[in-house]
């Protein structure tokens, strides 16, 4: 077994599957709470960041599940099972390991693509999944797959 520690998660890696545990960030939550309270926060802007920061590998668990139950996307990797967003058991693919930017592979060298996704709340660019060649894999019919 091989422990990954991301940002929000943390995955274990095991022969044929691996489960994506969601964190929670104790010293996060309770800074923009005292933040909200102080009256240095909007409500907007605290809901907003405890559904990225504490709790978001919570929401990337089931935004995952339900993309997968809903789609059956072939581009995704398959989740066997979600816990309400503790924890996922997928199908376990290897990362591409050769660095490339999939806006770039998908736009046939144009970064239009790319300057167009923007995250509506803060304004900053979400390249981050999209970006990193680790976030995908290659399955045994040669198709891209969403990790």
């Amino acid at each position: 077994m091989k422990i990954v520690k991301g940002t929000h998660r943390t995955v274990l890696v095991f022969r044929k599957v691996v489960v994506k545990v969601a964190r929670f960030n104790f010293e996060d939550f309770r800074g923009n709470l005292k933040a909200l309270f102080s009256g240095r926060k909007s409500f907007k802007s605290w809901a907003w960041y405890f559904c990225t920061y504490p709790i978001g590998g919570f929401m990337e668990n089931v935004r995952e599940f339900i993309l997968y139950l809903t789609t059956r996307s072939r581009m995704l990797v398959p989740t066997y099972f979600s816990l309400f967003g503790l924890f996922n058991v997928q199908q376990k693919q290897n990362p591409i390991l050769k660095k490339f930017n999939l806006f770039l592979y998908l736009s046939n060298g144009s970064k239009s693509m790319q300057e167009h996704l923007y995250d509506e709340p803060t304004g900053q660019r979400i390249s981050h999944t999209l970006s990193s060649s680790e976030n995908f894999s290659i399955d045994k019919e040669g198709k891209i797959k969403v990790l």
